[in-house]
């Protein structure tokens, strides 16, 4: 690969599928938006809090159940070149699997619920277990979405998953609200999942019934066991990821209620723009950090993450600092009872700002085959999250679990880029 000129693989990501990625799920963060603000005007910070609840739910719990197997569709089905056999065979043994932890995790949680490990109120248990009747209906759909993303349907695959999946929830909106039974809505967004799962199913039917089978004489099918092990180191850091993001959640619901649920959350959705942004950056220098690393090109594997070291830097830096100035207008959009959250805005803003000066941590870890080592990392970054959070929102509230979470967030980062340093002399950090 020749040197690269400075802005060069910038112009190649406008030419590759990232920038459609990028496009539509920075549609399906204005579509949240437009959703969240219908909600928060129609329904009490009480109703949006348990919804918030329910969402959380399934992202860790769904995750937890499918074992993280649609992260690992792109590299098992890719390595057979998308062929129809490939497809067919693996998406029917991840399901199995699916339907067998799916049927375990409901087991326990009951077991839980009814010989009450964790007191939990009647609405919080209604909600957990609708969620666990329906998550298997979520897995399919999460697997559903990949498997059209190996077929190069990134377009309904980004629809289905920024888009498709909150119509239920907007139906929702308007007969809760005619029925006068605001907990309703919820009910719409859980059982949602069964018709988006059936939804895309039918058109991945279609699509593969149409498609050509392609002849593959070398072609072995990956068996059971092969696909488990190869998802475990997926499924640790997935589920930490998930974590990460959950356990201040279910803390304060916990400790606080559901109002405050809301209110924390609203910050998170609005901070959480400037990380989409970053996420589609690093993910298009993926492919070009994992071939420079391979072939052992440091000079090359140093010019790219100084660059995109700086894109991460200055996006953010002008992002932060627009979301700070206008963080009253902002959170007023939902109400101005949302202002009881500016605080923890303003804590998740300067935190997401000092970690963009790591860089690209996750994807370079992930990239040169530095997986278990972020497996560690961010396992020591939920033990932390745990701790701090079990200490800091009996005191502080939903302020408590905002430092707790950039502190974490923080230190696998840092952590991982001084490991970085140390054994490839790579620097990820900003340099300006």
């Amino acid at each position: 690969m020749t040197n690269l000129k400075k802005w060069d693989w910038i112009i190649t990501t406008f030419k590759s599928n990232s920038l459609q990625t990028l496009f539509l799920r920075l549609a399906g963060i204005v579509f949240i938006f437009l959703t969240t603000y219908v909600f928060t005007h129609k329904f009490s910070p009480d109703v949006v809090g348990v919804y918030d609840f329910s969402r959380s739910y399934f992202i860790l719990f769904g995750s937890l159940c499918m074992l993280a197997s649609d992260q690992t569709i792109l590299y098992l089905i890719g390595r057979h070149t998308n062929t129809k056999r490939a497809i067919k065979d693996i998406y029917t043994k991840i399901l199995f699997f699916v339907f067998i932890i799916y049927l375990l995790f409901n087991a326990i949680v009951y077991l839980f619920l009814n010989v009450n490990i964790i007191p939990v109120d009647s609405t919080t248990r209604d909600v957990v277990l609708k969620s666990n009747a329906i998550i298997i209906f979520y897995c399919i759909y999460l697997i559903n979405t990949e498997i059209f993303r190996t077929l190069d349907r990134t377009f309904f695959s980004e629809t289905l998953r920024n888009i498709i999946k909150y119509v239920p929830l907007i139906i929702g909106f308007f007969i809760a609200e005619s029925n006068k039974n605001s907990l309703q809505v919820v009910d719409y967004f859980i059982y949602g999942f069964i018709f988006i799962s059936l939804f895309s199913t039918v058109v991945l039917y279609f699509i593969l019934k149409n498609r050509k089978e392609e002849l593959d004489e070398d072609y072995k099918e990956d068996s059971l066991k092969g696909i488990i092990k190869y998802s475990m180191p997926i499924v640790f850091s997935t589920v930490s990821l998930y974590l990460l993001s959950s356990i201040d959640v279910f803390l304060i619901k916990y400790f606080e209620g559901n109002n405050y649920v809301a209110f924390y959350s609203v910050a998170v959705k609005v901070i959480s723009t400037i990380s989409v942004a970053i996420n589609s950056i690093s993910l298009s220098i993926a492919t070009e950090t994992a071939y420079n690393y391979a072939n052992r090109n440091f000079e090359n594997l140093k010019k790219i993450m100084k660059k995109s070291g700086q894109i991460i830097f200055y996006f953010s830096l002008f992002s932060s600092v627009f979301l700070f100035f206008f963080r009253e207008p902002i959170l007023c959009v939902f109400g101005k009872q949302y202002l009881a959250s500016i605080n923890v805005y303003t804590i998740l803003l300067v935190g997401n700002f000092i970690m963009s000066i790591s860089g690209n941590t996750y994807i370079y870890l992930l990239m040169t085959n530095k997986g278990m080592l972020m497996v560690k990392l961010l396992l020591l970054s939920v033990a932390i999250n745990l701790s701090l959070n079990l200490i800091l929102i009996p005191r502080f509230g939903i302020e408590g679990a905002a430092v707790a979470s950039i502190v974490s967030i923080i230190l696998w980062n840092f952590l991982g880029a001084l490991y970085i340093y140390k054994i490839d002399k790579v620097n990820i950090l900003f340099n300006p």
